[in-house]
């Protein structure tokens, strides 16, 4: 799986939380880590960010599923849209 996957792929993963505030939060964390990380060249440090970020995108899909369990009502801000 390249970065560009993995990254398309925690990003739909985190668009599957029911929760608006949750889904935000994951969507900000994810862009703001890629952002951080995109000038690394080091070959052993891409790979641990790599395995790391696999890590982070199996976690985060068993907690959408749980999420999704588990719905409540729409926020205001999330009817306004």
């Amino acid at each position: 799986m390249s970065a560009v996957s993995l990254y398309k792929n925690l990003l739909a993963t985190a668009a599957k939380f029911d929760n608006y505030n949750f889904r935000s939060y994951f969507v900000r964390r994810i862009n703001e880590t890629y952002a951080a990380n995109r000038t690394v060249t080091d070959a052993a440090e891409l790979n641990a960010i790599f395995t790391k970020a696999n890590l982070d995108a199996n976690t985060l899909n068993r907690q959408a599923s749980i999420s999704q369990m588990y719905t409540a009502e729409k926020l205001v801000v999330e009817k306004l849209t």
